[in-house]
């Protein structure tokens, strides 16, 4: 039991790059304020607006924000128009830790557009960060990757929630996804030490099951 805490309390941290407690909180912090401000000042540039965001992902355990002022191409402009309020309220509702309202707004967002990786992978963020259901998160990331296999953070996500659950061949393949996506460093640092994790589990789980088989 105190294994899977300690695991799932790494896995929230890892996640939510400014969640309390994190060894980078307060640092962090003032760089996702820097980061709202730099979305929210490339609104009205078109698609070139998200290049200050992309910059400190590259530096930082985090995705590239989306960018709200370009149509990803999918779907229907109209519906992904009206689904953009509702996602970023779901966004500032993250940084005010109230996890159940901003999986609301994500669903409700995504019930607007359905083609938003990005939804499902906060919805699994925030179902974690409030200790909800390991396998609602998981098919929340799951949802994340169908919809964008070359999102290195959906696949992160995934492997995170794997390891908790034990299911340590998946979550060794969901990792080795992400790793091979080319993450930032910090990103990179964290799956390194999660690969090691889930060598550990697996070799416990081999140990253990050897012993009751003796």
């Amino acid at each position: 039991m105190l294994t899977r805490r300690l695991a799932m309390a790494m896995l929230i941290m890892s996640l939510i790059p400014n969640f309390a407690g994190s060894p980078q909180a307060s640092a962090q912090n003032g760089e996702g304020r820097r980061e709202t401000r730099q979305r929210e000042g490339g609104e009205g540039r078109g698609s070139g607006g998200g290049g200050g965001g992309q910059r400190q992902a590259e530096e930082e355990d985090i995705e590239a924000p989306v960018d709200l002022t370009k149509f990803p191409g999918v779907g229907s402009i109209d519906a992904w128009k009206t689904s953009v309020p509702e996602f970023r309220a779901g966004m500032e509702q993250m940084k005010l830790r109230k996890w159940d309202d901003a999986i609301a707004h994500f669903r409700a967002s995504i019930s607007l557009y359905e083609y938003q990786p990005k939804a499902f992978l906060e919805i699994g963020k925030a179902i974690e960060a409030k200790d909800g259901l390991v396998t609602d998160a998981e098919k929340a990331y799951r949802q994340c990757v169908k919809l964008n296999n070359q999102s290195w953070a959906g696949w992160k996500g995934l492997a995170n929630n794997l390891f908790v659950q034990k299911r340590y061949d998946e979550a060794r393949e969901a990792v080795s996804n992400a790793l091979n996506l080319n993450p930032p460093p910090k990103a990179r640092q964290h799956m390194d030490k999660l690969v090691q994790m889930i060598d550990s589990g697996q070799r416990d789980a081999n140990t253990t099951g050897q012993n009751t088989g003796q």
